[in-house]
This record gives C-alpha cells, structure tokens and sequence, in this order.
C-alpha cells in the first residue's frame, strides 16, 4: 500500500483514537526491517497529531533507530534474555545490538515500555531475573514500565507447516502464579508491572 493509502485508513479511525487516548502502533513481525517506509508512515502520522508507538525488539542499526526518535512517541521494547549465548540459541541472533540500541534510547530520554515474555525454563528464574533487574537500574534507568507477556505455544504447527525448526518445541506456558510472582518481584523493585499486552 502507498503511504497516501494507509493514511487514508487511519483517518477513518481518528474519532476511536480521540476518545481513548489512542494512535497508531507499528508492530509485525518487526516493523523496522521495513524502516524507510515506517519512519514515513509515523512522519506523517506526527504531522497529523497522531500518538505514534513502535514495536520491536530494536535488532537494527543505530543509524536507522536514531531516525525513529523525532518520530515516536512511545517504544514498545521486546526484551527476552541478558545472556547472548541464550538470546542465539532461542532466536537465531545475538542480543548484543539490541541491548546498545536499548540504552540508546533510554539515554535519549524517549518514553519506553519494555515488553517481557515470560519464558518458563528459559528467561524467569531467579538469577536472569537478578540481572534483569539490575541492568534495568543501571543501564537503563529511566524505564519504569514493563509488560510481561506470558508465552503461548499458539505457533506451534506454523513451524511443522513451513517446515522450520521451532526452537521453542516443549517450552510449556507459564501458569498464573509464576507470572503473577514475577510481577511482584518486579513491584518491589519500583517497576510499574502490567500482565499481558
């Protein structure tokens, strides 16, 4: 679609945003592998005076994120582990770009919401959570809000029908009460958690 056409669409949904504080939210897959079309998209969103957010996991360069800042009101950031050797292992690339892009950010002062998947046997024991917490301090301490998404196994015949290896086969999902621990935890440490999102 041209940039005219998709404008056109979200117009029609001005009057749903203007009552519930709402905008438009660039999500996917990961919205900026098609970046020079997005940041054109929240350009002219911002011109209209449309709230902009961007998801992603910031797995791009620093030049093309950096262009994103004038453009984005709120970064929804996907962070699923510290460790790099287990980032790969579970996502196929390493974290490192990721977590340079997330201090970038911070120290730029835009508002962030970082996303959380809470991940059982993967990314919510009690020492990734320790680190979690004090990287959050430390590297980026400006970020205050976190959502954790509990993980669904909803994907997995996706993998089997494309015939892809699914790295997360035999993850289970996590129940209500670890979450709802994690979330605690986190409160005590002064972050303002949400479940879900």
């Amino acid at each position: 679609m041209t940039l005219s056409r998709v404008m056109e669409e979200i117009r029609k949904e001005r009057v749903f945003m203007e009552t519930s504080d709402g905008g438009v939210t660039l999500s996917g897959g990961e919205p900026l592998l098609q970046h020079d079309f997005a940041l054109e998209l929240l350009a002219a969103c911002k011109r209209e005076g449309i709230h902009t957010a961007l998801d992603t996991t910031g797995y791009t360069s620093k030049k093309i994120l950096t262009g994103f800042l004038e453009k984005t009101d709120l970064f929804l950031y996907d962070l699923k582990h510290l460790d790099d050797a287990v980032h790969l292992k579970y996502t196929g690339v390493s974290n490192k770009t990721i977590l340079e892009n997330l201090r970038l950010l911070d120290k730029e002062e835009a508002q962030i919401i970082l996303r959380f998947p809470v991940i059982p046997g993967i990314n919510n024991d009690q020492d990734h959570l320790k680190e979690l917490i004090g990287f959050l301090k430390k590297e980026t301490p400006r970020i205050k809000r976190i959502d954790l998404l509990p993980y669904h196994n909803i994907a997995g015949h996706k993998y089997q029908k494309f015939n892809l290896p699914n790295r997360m086969k035999g993850v289970e999902e996590p129940g209500e009460k670890a979450v709802q621990d994690l979330k605690l935890t986190l409160e005590k440490e002064g972050f303002d958690v949400k479940t879900g999102g």
